[in-house]
């Protein structure tokens, strides 16, 4: 007979202290109260986040109406001042 899982504690954490695993595509990203975590311990924070996606919307709109935006998968948007790259 299969053995069911108590799922009370990961609930709790995630609706009372907003700590969240993610997994698949997201795997090894974390939420962690008002936190992002990337996988290598980076915290990205709501505020960071919205500036890393208006600027990459800035310049995409700017390359489109430019005329240089490249029609192929795997551009890459830098995050921060790092070597990390989030596909796009």
């Amino acid at each position: 007979m299969e053995e069911k899982r108590d799922y009370r504690g990961e609930l709790y954490e995630i609706l009372v202290h907003n700590h969240a695993d993610f997994d698949h595509e997201w795997k090894g990203w974390k939420l962690r109260g008002a936190a992002l975590v990337s996988p290598d311990g980076q915290r990205l924070r709501s505020p960071q986040l919205r500036a890393l996606f208006w600027n990459y919307g800035t310049t995409l709109k700017k390359r489109v109406r430019n005329g240089t935006r490249k029609e192929q998968k795997g551009d890459q948007l830098e995050l921060f001042d790092t070597n990390e790259h989030l596909s796009v």
